[in-house]
């Protein structure tokens, strides 16, 4: 009867027993699953999947505790089974059924748990596999958006390159056009000393023109009061056609106007018939020396100051700009337009100097792309002679050019050391 009972309890015990060390076994293996899950990752969901995780955790630790418990209950079932089969316990037929049938009730119950955690297993595998899913998602648009960020950065990276470039641009072009406005300036001051010059130019051939007028009338006059002393000689108009010489420029007119002023001193060399006509000749001499020896309007120019001012007219930077031209002109190097770059390499100031002074500027041994070395040169000259230092070669030599009113100033400066 004994091994009876014991062969039938002992086959649903082992198998109860089995059965609770696979799930045993199968909580484990999920255990472990779960523990790679929860290597951290960088994603904006993995916190959130950790916290879910570690519940996970907690809830299997649960089933796997109770699971031991179970499975401790029944080796103790199974032990006292076997005892009582053995006939080491000694109960009653009936007493034992009823052991026997609460732990059969036990098994179920144990059965029945085992499914619901196995079930729950299950369950938990699933959302953990979506939740792998969802991970991989977010790690793959973490990847695409640090892909992207890199390329904005690049992208960020080329427009301020981009703007910088654009910047250094912007200064070239401000500089650029700092130098046209400069150049503007130059030439509009160029053109309005033209026109001084234009108006002077005019203002000389009409004295010039008024000049010869006098001249033909005077010759007229000489010519009639001379027809009774020569013996009939006819001799040409002091300009011959004067019509031909009106056209031309001063000094032409007045050179042309000397010519036959001085051929016309062999007609009176002829000795006058009486006293009267003497005093007649005499006076015609004194007359046609004195249009002669009369000054050119250039002449007046350096001579006098105030007359200078006077004939050039206009404004004053255009009276020293018309006298630095003519006190250059013949100058190598140097043309003189104006009072800004015509004067950057220093040839202009060392030719004004080297008129007045040629022992203390060698001229012929300076060269235009020297500059500094020009400039240092004629402001040391000018300053030894008393002239007060207004220009320096580094004002001279900056990038926007020197102040033409500076030199100006410095260039009228030189004029009343020397003219004044």
């Amino acid at each position: 009867m004994s091994n009876t009972y014991e062969k039938v309890w002992e086959v649903p015990f082992d198998r109860a027993i089995k059965s609770i060390q696979q799930a045993s076994d199968a909580l484990d293996y999920m255990h472990r699953q779960l523990g790679e899950l929860l290597t951290p990752k960088t994603n904006t969901e993995v916190p959130r999947i950790i916290d879910s995780a570690l519940g996970w955790e907690t809830r299997l630790g649960d089933v796997r505790r109770d699971l031991r418990v179970g499975l401790k209950d029944l080796g103790n079932l199974k032990d006292e089974y076997l005892a009582q089969s053995r006939g080491d316990i000694r109960t009653d037929r009936v007493r034992a059924l009823k052991r026997n049938s609460y732990k059969e009730d036990q098994v179920k119950e144990l059965e029945s748990a085992r499914l619901e955690w196995k079930r729950e297993e299950e369950r938990l595998q699933k959302e953990l596999q979506e939740r792998g899913k969802l991970a991989l998602d977010f790690s793959n648009r973490l990847t695409v958006l640090e892909l992207r960020n890199k390329e904005e950065k690049a992208e960020k990276q080329r427009l301020l390159d981009r703007l910088s470039q654009l910047d250094t641009e912007k200064e070239q072009m401000v500089h650029k056009v700092t130098e046209l406005q400069g150049t503007v300036e130059d030439l509009n001051l160029l053109q309005s000393d033209l026109r001084t010059a234009v108006s002077v130019a005019e203002r000389f051939r009409e004295e010039a023109q008024q000049k010869l007028e006098r001249a033909e009338r005077e010759n007229q006059r000489l010519r009639a009061k001379g027809a009774d002393v020569v013996d009939g000689k006819c001799y040409p108009d002091v300009n011959g056609s004067s019509l031909g010489y009106r056209s031309l420029p001063r000094g032409v007119i007045l050179s042309s106007t000397t010519d036959p002023i001085l051929k016309s001193r062999s007609l009176m060399s002829v000795p006058p018939l009486n006293p009267e006509a003497k005093q007649k000749d005499q006076d015609r001499r004194r007359s046609m020396e004195g249009i002669m020896h009369e000054p050119r309007p250039t002449e007046n120019l350096i001579e006098d100051s105030g007359s200078f001012l006077r004939r050039y007219g206009g404004s004053k930077r255009g009276v020293f700009l018309r006298w630095a031209q003519e006190r250059t002109l013949g100058y190598k190097f140097v043309v003189i337009t104006n009072f800004s770059s015509s004067w950057v390499d220093g040839m202009a100031f060392c030719a004004l100097l080297h008129s007045y002074l040629p022992n203390t500027i060698p001229y012929a041994e300076l060269r235009p792309l020297e500059k500094r070395k020009n400039l240092q040169l004629a402001f040391l000259v000018a300053e030894r002679e008393g002239i007060p230092c207004l220009l320096t070669p580094d004002h001279m030599l900056q990038a926007q050019g020197p102040d033409w009113q500076k030199v100006l100033l410095y260039v009228e400066s030189i004029y009343q050391k020397f003219e004044a």
